[in-house]
């Protein structure tokens, strides 16, 4: 991805293991793209490990936000400033508002007046405040396993990988995810490389306004009404001293 933040998550995912004859975890990775670039990106991985987390990162260079698994650590600590670790404000506020709502604690007070500011600043750092974007698309995977179980094997991860890019990317954009796929799936063996972008969703969405899902188009209104709402009432209750 080419964002200048970069949310990251993951979720372990069961695989069919003859080796040991049964199944065990492998993982799929989301990538949150921002503003300027609307993408999601799924990635498999066999295993939880650096080396694979290295692979997904590849050469990126940005601002990495994530929660504080060790991997991200290490490939942060490794690249040489080329990434940026970018923590969030989401998974920190949660430790603390408990503390005030179960009465006047001074620390949890001066660190939640520190978020206040970030509030102050969210229209120009709204692509890095936390990263709640990126747990709700790895929701995708999460519920989805539980009607598909396991994967058979590692091209069946790579395989679901691909179609969550896909269907998660259409979802961002409100597109009937059906009619994306039957008709990129009817033009991509004959589309030049030159035409490959496209069937971007962001892209093809522009020249099929008829498949954008209106009912999705009035959740994302509502649910970005919700989180103003949320703003103000979270605003309003940080004690100022």
């Amino acid at each position: 991805m080419q964002s200048w933040v970069q949310g990251i998550d993951e979720t372990p995912c069961a695989m069919i293991c003859p080796e040991i004859g049964r199944t065990r975890s492998a993982y799929l990775y989301a990538q949150y793209g921002d503003s300027a670039h609307p993408y999601m990106h799924f990635a498999f991985a066999s295993h939880k490990d650096e080396e694979n987390v290295r692979r997904i990162a590849g050469t990126y260079e940005g601002y990495l936000q994530s929660d504080a698994y060790i991997c991200y650590e290490l490939i942060v600590a490794a690249s040489a400033n080329r990434i940026i670790a970018v923590g969030c404000r989401a998974y920190a506020g949660r430790k603390f508002e408990p503390l005030i709502d179960a009465g006047p604690h001074p620390q949890a007070a001066w660190i939640l007046g520190e978020i206040q500011k970030l509030y102050d600043i969210e229209d120009r750092a709204r692509d890095m405040t936390d990263d709640n974007r990126t747990e709700a698309v790895i929701k995708g995977p999460v519920m989805g396993k539980k009607a598909w179980l396991f994967f058979g094997n590692e091209q069946a991860g790579e395989t679901a990988a691909v179609f969550y890019t896909l269907t998660m990317t259409c979802k961002r954009h409100c597109i009937d995810v059906q009619a994306y796929l039957l008709d990129v799936f009817r033009r991509r063996r004959t589309a030049t490389p030159a035409e490959l972008e496209s069937l971007l969703p962001d892209r093809w969405i522009q020249t099929h306004p008829e498949a954008r899902v209106g009912q999705r188009v009035q959740e994302s209104h509502a649910a970005a009404a919700r989180k103003r709402q949320r703003r103000v009432r979270r605003r309003s209750a940080v004690p100022s001293g």
